[in-house]
């Protein structure tokens, strides 16, 4: 009974702390004429996102992309959780590497293997901002929705912050977003 009760209380803490939305997936586009060389160029701060288990508590977060000969990435994402560096491993590759024009999405795995593309780049400047989702439909029409709102530096330019308010609002709920603290004082040291 009591490992009963442990399944049903660990089951019910992952289903709310994921955003599943009272519809299918929307149509979103992807970026076309994707460049991976120049979006794995820099590291990307993590500034808004939906909130998802695997980074519940973790503010600070970085993704740093390393492009392999065979155009394949290492990908190393970090967090500070309850004050503490956190890092986690993985691969990527591009979801359709031969697909003319390329589009900016990936299949990505931290361990547990994928074989669609869950990473797709609705729109990127390569210098200052890149935003990215992945959407699930689930039964009863109802979808499991990913989002991230990545910048070149802790916090987000100026000259692009229109921009890529007006793709937010464009295309997800705005007040299902969880703002990442990226402030260097609570930041400090980025030793991860």
């Amino acid at each position: 009974m009591k490992f009963l009760i442990f399944v049903i209380f660990a089951y019910l803490n992952i289903v709310n702390s994921q955003h599943i939305f009272e519809h299918p997936c929307k149509e979103r586009p992807i970026l076309q004429n994707f460049d991976i060389q120049k979006y794995v160029a820099h590291t990307w701060y993590e500034l808004m996102r939906f909130d998802a288990t695997f980074e519940k508590h973790c503010d600070c977060g970085q993704a740093t992309y390393t492009l392999n000969s065979d155009n394949s990435v290492e990908v190393k994402n970090c967090c500070k959780r309850f004050g503490e560096g956190h890092c986690s491993l993985g691969k990527a590759a591009l979801g359709e590497p031969d697909q003319v024009p390329l589009e900016g999405k990936f299949i990505v795995s931290f361990g547990q293997p994928a074989t669609e593309p869950n990473y797709k780049v609705l729109s990127t400047d390569y210098e200052n901002y890149s935003i990215v989702y992945n959407c699930k439909n689930l039964p009863e029409n109802k979808s499991l929705e990913f989002f991230w709102l990545l910048s070149s530096k802790p916090q987000l330019d100026d000259s692009v912050k229109s921009t890529v308010d007006n793709l937010i609002k464009e295309y997800f709920e705005t007040d299902k977003l969880y703002t990442v603290n990226q402030t260097e004082e609570f930041c400090a040291p980025r030793d991860y």
